[in-house]
């Protein structure tokens, strides 16, 4: 079943930021603007929040939720790590370059995954170079810090893997070149700053105000990194 959750930012009379949980409940009908529009009026009634007190509904960018919450006629605020997450893989890691890079480590990890052997070799290689143990992480397609997890660590054993894919050719095919491990590093240092930022947005008390700075922070970071 599809729920829907409407959670409250509010301050109360002693100036103290309160983070309050509405409703969550079961939304049967079909997702359209209009029946979005409906159970946001009637979650509205319900608690006799008076319309003057509703400064914004923040949502995700998805089409029929900005047609729904404008149907209610408050102001409508698109969520700002939502809008960062399509970013992210529209700009960063739907590029072709990368999209080669992030599939290899897929496969990676997926090698690894299914043959608990190829694990022992790979322990064997991280003892005799006196590392640590670390596996392979895997990443899930939907969520990008994940794959900026698998990415991270993929970098952390590269020596590793390297040895492993050159003693074990006959089992993995899967190479990468100079270049795509300067990129990954790349990619990596760069999502590694929008981790940190939506670490800071997320908090319980984080506030629109601070949307201003991150994205200054941002762009000052990807101009100083990347077009000297």
């Amino acid at each position: 079943d599809t729920f829907i959750s409407c959670t409250g930012h509010c301050i109360f009379d002693n100036f103290v930021q309160q983070v309050v949980v509405l409703h969550t409940r079961p939304f049967p009908k079909n997702h359209t603007g209009e029946n979005i529009s409906e159970i946001l009026k009637n979650m509205v009634q319900e608690y006799n929040i008076p319309n003057y007190k509703i400064h914004a509904i923040v949502h995700d960018n998805a089409a029929n939720m900005i047609c729904g919450v404008e149907a209610t006629g408050f102001h409508s605020l698109t969520c700002f790590l939502h809008t960062t997450q399509l970013a992210i893989n529209e700009c960063i890691l739907d590029q072709r370059y990368v999209k080669d890079i992030i599939v290899n480590c897929r496969k990676v990890a997926g090698h690894f995954n299914r043959s608990p052997l190829a694990y022992t070799k790979l322990y064997e290689i991280q003892k005799r170079l006196k590392r640590n143990q670390l596996k392979v992480k895997q990443d899930v397609a939907t969520r990008w810090n994940s794959t900026h997890i698998m990415l991270s660590r993929m970098l952390e054993i590269k020596t590793d893997i390297v040895i492993y894919c050159a003693e074990n050719s006959n089992n993995i095919d899967i190479t990468f070149d100079a270049n795509q491990w300067a990129m990954m590093q790349k990619v990596v240092d760069l999502l590694h700053v929008f981790q940190i930022m939506t670490e800071k947005m997320s908090e319980q008390y984080a506030n629109s105000s601070e949307i201003i700075p991150q994205i200054k922070k941002l762009k000052l970071y990807v101009t100083n990194s990347f077009t000297k």
